[in-house]
């Protein structure tokens, strides 16, 4: 709730004061037990079953993968892989790469609901593009956790609160791209199977939706396996199997209507996808007996 700038306020003072007032925060309990920095040798790797902690890393250099024994999830620099509790895993670095992470450990009574809540399973990989501010809060951990001060336990207690919100907030911001990437990518699937036949290229795609050809085609390419060109070819050679079966047009008006002005050259394009000429189908399905 925005609170009003004090009306008392002397008039020669020019800047204008916003007050805000939030809710009340909850914080979860839980306990550090743990933070440091660690510089692990090609193909170093660290398995467990249970464990009495949840943990969170921070990777400054190198690679590698961490699996639950159902999934396996690659890492980079700049990513954070956590795992912990009863959930068993596994991870360890690409060959040929020097892992440098920087880490922290806690535990608790909530631990488990705060590592569901903050971070939405007991193990996986959060991809941090941005960086700057959560690595900050992960050097200022591992110093306060260094420190005798009597109040640094406290400290470090509130910047382990600041990385996992940190990272929640990470998690519901890519999911809200992901999204809106699944809402792009099946309006321009839809406008391809819909424009097939008049299909110019991706720009022209991209033009109508509104996007970038290249941000179309990758999201395409992760979801389908496949470029949109390539679907294109498929969604022509289909449409051109069944007018050829239904044996009312010449081979030369097929290939026309689908956009090839070279028969010869439509003939090998339908070859590679079926793996039989234009003119074993005319009297039904291809055969390749």
């Amino acid at each position: 709730m925005l609170l009003q700038p004090n009306s008392s306020m002397p008039s020669d003072i020019k800047a204008e004061v916003h007050l805000y007032q939030t809710g009340q925060i909850a914080w979860p309990r839980l306990t550090l037990e743990g933070c440091g920095y660690e510089e692990c040798k090609s193909s170093y790797q660290r398995s467990g079953a249970i464990s009495p902690f949840y943990c969170v890393e921070r990777v400054i250099e190198g690679s590698g993968w961490i699996s639950d024994g159902t999934q396996k999830i690659a890492f980079s620099p700049g990513d954070c892989f956590f795992y912990g509790g009863s959930t068993p895993y596994h991870y360890q670095t690409d060959t040929g790469q020097v892992l440098r992470k920087i880490w922290i450990r806690y535990a608790g009574e909530d631990a488990e609901a705060a590592t569901h809540s903050y971070l939405g399973a007991p193990m996986g990989v959060i991809e941090d593009s941005q960086g700057g501010a959560l690595e900050l809060a992960f050097e200022a951990c591992r110093g306060e956790a260094e420190h005798t001060q009597p109040d640094s336990a406290e400290i470090a207690i509130g910047y382990l609160h600041v990385i996992l919100s940190r990272l929640r907030r990470i998690r519901s911001e890519k999911s809200k791209l992901q999204a809106g990437a699944d809402r792009l990518f099946y309006d321009f699937k839809s406008l391809i199977e819909e424009n097939f036949l008049r299909w110019r290229s991706t720009k022209w795609g991209a033009v109508r939706l509104p996007s970038s050809p290249s941000y179309l085609s990758r999201i395409f390419k992760a979801r389908m396996g496949m470029s949109p060109h390539r679907y294109l070819v498929r969604l022509k050679m289909q449409h051109a199997l069944f007018r050829l079966t239904k044996g009312d047009s010449s081979i030369k008006q097929i290939a026309a209507e689908i956009g090839f002005d070279d028969p010869l050259y439509f003939s090998r394009a339908f070859r590679k996808e079926f793996g039989v000429a234009p003119s074993s189908t005319r009297n039904g399905a291809p055969s390749t007996s």
